[in-house]
């Protein structure tokens, strides 16, 4: 179970609409301090956990990379961790970041550091050729290095560049390089057939205790090589202690055996015996033969050592049990088992040496357990112990036992061992409790409770660690926590902390268990049970002391349970401890009363910490912060304060400080949030064209654009939204921005220069939702600029949309008129009319435009059919249009029809339409030359006191008078025709049809 840290920094959020409590994992309260992130990496990095160290850095360097103060330096040391961290876990791409890093930190005293440890490193795990890469600038000056980069070539068979400074090393006075270096030089002399300077080579690395068994056999061999037998008995002969000792070459041989097997030489003794079986092999006894097939066995000379061992003599004696046994040596070395494993058990079953027996069955259980067989080690274990119930093996067994039990994992076989192995019950015991523990927690960490709450309360059948047991029960409290039965887990974590709290109890993990009863009761909203186990907690702990976090978390409880002046004085407390996290401590306590919605209170504690650290990074974000909150008091005093400090701000600080463009953005709302919105609109832009990455030109950019439409300068908006869009392309709402400029552009008919805009929206958003709308306000302001090409392009793509089919296809039937494709405009009409519902607004535009075009086309047919589709309850329109389709037929000449149509106006009307409808019936009559019957008819219409027109303005019934005038000129009654025109001049009251008049009377005359 994981140590959890506590902060209270989240509980208040419950008073802000926030839970109280952030959990994670075993409830561990969140870090607020960043720096946290750095010595919690350090403490893994000094703990070898590299790969946790790198999270922790990487994590650290997001915040520095975020926080736009964070020191180049400090973001220096965190990259430099990082990449010792990939170097040490053995990273793929651990040289890749030491390059990048030297490359981007060419200055820094850490790259030459760090290209001197990854040299060392590489050559502590045997990476050579990159050792020598690191290794070739600092062996120059350093003989440590030197040294390293010398055995690094001779690893990688670079043999020539390793003798050379093997060589310059070997004479350096410090006994710690020379002497290896003389060593390793000797060697490669040797294999190059330099025996001569092997010699001295060996000879001066003989000095080194390391050296001094084995320089001997490489000088004797040199010997040997050389043929200089009288130098190899001169060497060995004080070795023997046998001045006097001369022998033949077989002879010699054997001394040189017999001291190479005792140095355990064992390639050279196998030679030297080869030697003496060649030249006096009366000399090979069965002795000499054991030690000649040990020493090929030795040498890698498996398959002769056992043709060797086959020929010896197989005397059932301690002698033979050796031979035996180092025949099942080299079978263990060929891992052939199956040959290996009953030769060890045929030794084990000799009288003989009943030590080396023993040793063979117990190397036989090692090779069981080395290989994994698990289930045969086990089996082999129990029979063992049955067949030599009093051995001395039983912990030895009950250990192999348990570590097989512990790699097979498997649950009924330690319950098996339990029962009935005879040794060791306990520690089965203790392993089932740990297994089942083990399986628990794996289980809590993936959060799987249900299969963890199963074996922690399996570990506690067999609870013989009792500690261990106190923390499955704290787990299984936990899980309860985690899935919010804080009320369950309470029952278990108060019994659980009895125990624990005694002096042989857990101190930590009692601390542990206060720690979780406080954020329990915390969840629950016990507020003040909750601050109850925290003050214990800190009265327990072991310094005697209230820390900053401590009072941190006592305000933070303190003001969940409601008490604000508590909380705040432990909130000034520690602040009052000028720690590190003094600045964090004023910037929370400011956070929560900003929350609290006490801003005038939250400005001054900001405006506070950027007077109190004025060189602080955050300074001027709190600063920032203090005029936040007084714009939020929304008073007009408060706004103009707002401007004033961002004013003073603005004019002081460079242009590129981080904070800069949020000042202007703020002042640009307090100067909006008081109508002075020229001033906004200047920030607002300058936001905009100057700071365009900074986050606050997000704000500007709506703020700038709705000002802009509001002073209607809609082609400026556009141009800054262009210039924010090329450094926020990805911002999913620029968009929508984009659209709502083009629309109100469209709207107010600035029709080419939408054009353009439009076109680039639809080919950088192509799968934009407004796409149809898009189509549609190309297609239409393009049918206004006169691209009627382009114009049917875009309406058809709009058309795929519903909401814009009727209305694109009205669009396109203009088109084809204006295009004086009256027939295709019909057919457009036509279908349109078919297809849409009768109550559409679009539906009387469509119903005049066929009107239109069938009178031009003198369609009367088509006419009446339209006019007989129309609303039936509308006879103001039915009327207008029987006039209108009886002026095309007059127009075609067609009298009879036109007295049709204008007859059926006359019935539907009663007021101006059908008196115009009626004065036209009269003209059809006279052009027919019936001008008695067309006076009869105005005298019938108009003239009358009970005519359907008679009381209409004197406009109206002064065009039917002077329509009868020209009848009774027509009919030379001029006399007729001059009473009506003077009775006219005389009594109308327009002034229109007096002119009209007039000009007849003077034409009569």
């Amino acid at each position: 179970m994981k140590k959890r840290l506590f902060y209270f920094s989240v509980l208040v959020i419950s008073v802000f609409f926030v839970q109280p409590f952030e959990m994670h994992g075993q409830q561990t309260v969140k870090l607020t301090d960043p720096y946290e992130h750095f010595r919690q990496a350090k403490l893994l990095f000094d703990s070898n956990n590299f790969p946790a160290a790198q999270e922790e850095f990487r994590f650290y360097l997001k915040t520095l990379q975020e926080s736009t103060s964070s020191l180049i330096s400090e973001r220096t040391i965190v990259e430099y961790y990082i990449a010792m961290c990939s170097i040490y876990s053995m990273r793929p791409e651990a040289e890749i970041q030491a390059v990048k890093f030297v490359s981007d930190h060419p200055e820094s005293p850490f790259s030459a550091k760090l290209i001197t440890e990854i040299g060392v490193f590489y050559y502590e795990t045997g990476d050579w050729a990159r050792a020598i890469k690191y290794l070739s600038n600092s062996s120059q000056t350093n003989l440590e290095h030197k040294y390293y980069l010398a055995v690094s070539y001779y690893k990688s068979n670079q043999y020539k560049e390793a003798l050379a400074l093997f060589n310059l090393l070997k004479f350096e006075s410090e006994d710690e390089f020379s002497l290896p270096a003389a060593y390793y030089a000797g060697v490669m002399h040797f294999h190059s057939e330099k025996f001569e300077q092997a010699i001295e080579d060996f000879k001066l690395a003989s000095a080194d205790p390391k050296y001094a068994a084995e320089a001997p056999v490489w000088i004797s061999s040199a010997y040997m090589k050389l043929n200089r037998y009288n130098d190899l008995i001169g060497y060995v002969k004080p070795i023997l202690a046998d001045s006097s000792y001369q022998q033949s070459s077989g002879n010699l041989a054997s001394i040189i055996a017999e001291l190479q097997f005792q140095k355990q030489d064992y390639v050279n003794a196998a030679k030297s015996y080869a030697v003496v079986n060649e030249k006096s092999p009366l000399m090979m006894n069965r002795e000499r033969n054991y030690k000649f097939a040990f020493a090929l066995y030795k040498s890698k000379q498996l398959d002769e050592a056992l043709l060797l061992l086959a020929k010896s003599d197989k005397s059932n004696d301690s002698l033979g049990q050796e031979m035996a046994k180092t025949r099942a040596l080299i079978l263990v070395d060929q891992q052939k088992w199956d040959l290996a494993y009953p030769a060890l058990q045929e030794i084990a079953a000799m009288p003989f040496n009943k030590e080396l027996a023993e040793e063979a069955y117990l190397m036989y259980l090692s090779l069981l357990q080395q290989n994994q067989q698990w289930p045969t080690l086990l089996k082999e274990i129990k029979s063992y112990q049955k067949r030599l119930p009093q051995n001395k093996q039983g912990e030895l067994l009950v250990s192999m036992a348990i570590d097989a039990l512990q790699k097979q994992a498997s649950l009924s076989a330690m319950e098996d061992f339990m029962l009935n192995f005879p040794v060791g019950k306990v520690k089965f015991q203790e392993l089932y409790q740990a297994t089942c523990y083990q399986i628990a927690s794996k289980a809590y960490e993936k959060q799987e409770d249900r299969r963890a709450i199963i074996y922690y309360k399996k570990s506690l059948d067999f609870a013989v660690n009792r500690e261990m047991a106190w923390y499955a029960r704290y787990a299984l409290a936990e899980m309860l926590a985690r899935s919010n039965k804080n009320s369950d887990a309470i029952k278990l974590y108060v019994p659980l902390l009895a125990e624990t709290n005694v002096p042989t109890g857990s101190r930590e993990l009692s601390q542990r268990i206060r720690l979780s009863l406080a954020h329990s009761f915390a969840y629950i909203t016990m507020y003040d049970r909750s601050l109850q186990y925290f003050e214990e907690y800190v009265a327990n702990k072991l310094t005697g002391t209230r820390s900053v976090d401590d009072l941190r978390n006592l305000a933070e409880l303190s003001i969940a349970k409601g008490d604000l002046t508590t909380g705040l004085k432990y909130f000034d407390e520690a602040i009052q401890q000028n720690s590190a996290q003094t600045t964090s401590m004023l910037e929370r306590k400011a956070l929560i009363l900003f929350n609290l919605r006490k801003f005038k209170e939250a400005s001054e504690v900001y405006l506070a910490y950027s007077s109190k650290f004025p060189n602080d990074p955050q300074a001027d974000k709190m600063l920032y912060q203090s005029n936040v909150a007084l714009a939020r008091l929304q008073k007009t005093e408060s706004y103009a304060a707002v401007v004033r400090n961002t004013t003073q701000f603005i004019q002081t600080k460079s242009t590129i400080n981080p904070m800069f463009a949020p000042f202007l953005l703020i002042r640009a709302q307090a100067y909006e949030n008081t109508n002075q919105w020229f001033l906004a609109m200047d920030d607002y832009v300058q936001i905009v064209r100057k700071y365009t990455t900074d986050s606050s030109a997000k704000e500007a950019i709506i703020g700038a654009t709705e000002l802009l439409k509001k002073a209607g300068r809609h082609t400026e908006a556009m141009e800054l939204y262009h210039v924010y869009a090329s450094q926020h392309g990805d911002d999913p709402s620029l968009a929508d921005q984009w659209f709502d400029i083009c629309t109100e552009m469209f709207q107010q008919a600035k029709y080419k220069l939408v054009v353009p805009e439009l076109v680039r929206l639809i080919q950088e958003y192509p799968a934009y939702g407004q796409s149809d709308a898009i189509n549609y306000m190309l297609g239409v302001a393009t049918y206004h600029t006169k691209d009627f090409g382009n114009a049917l392009i875009y309406l058809k793509r709009s058309q795929q949309g519903v909401s814009y089919a009727n209305k694109s296809q009205w669009v396109m039937a203009l088109i084809y008129e204006e295009q004086k494709h009256a027939d295709l405009a019909i057919g457009q009409l036509v279908d349109l009319k078919a297809n849409m519902a009768f109550q559409d607004t679009l539906m009387v535009d469509v119903q005049d435009k066929l009107k239109q075009l069938y009178g031009q086309q003198k369609k009367f047919d088509s006419l009446n059919q339209l006019w007989v589709d129309l609303d039936a309850s509308d006879s103001l329109r039915k009327s207008q249009w029987a006039v209108e389709i009886g002026q095309y037929a007059l127009d075609a000449v067609e009298y009879n029809l036109a007295k049709k149509w204008f007859s059926t106006s006359v019935d539907y009307n009663q007021d101006e339409v059908g008196a115009k409808a009626a004065i036209a019936f009269a003209k059809v009559l006279s052009l027919q030359k019936e001008y008695k019957q067309s006076n009869d008819w105005l005298v019938a219409q108009f003239i009358q006191s009970e005519s359907r027109y008679y009381h209409l303005p004197d406009a109206t019934v002064g065009q039917a008078y002077l329509s009868m005038a020209d009848n009774f000129i027509q009919l030379k009654n001029n006399a007729q025709a001059k009473a009506i025109l003077q009775s006219i001049l005389s009594n109308s009251s327009d002034d229109a049809v007096k002119v009209l008049a007039k000009k007849k009377m003077e034409g009569i005359q």
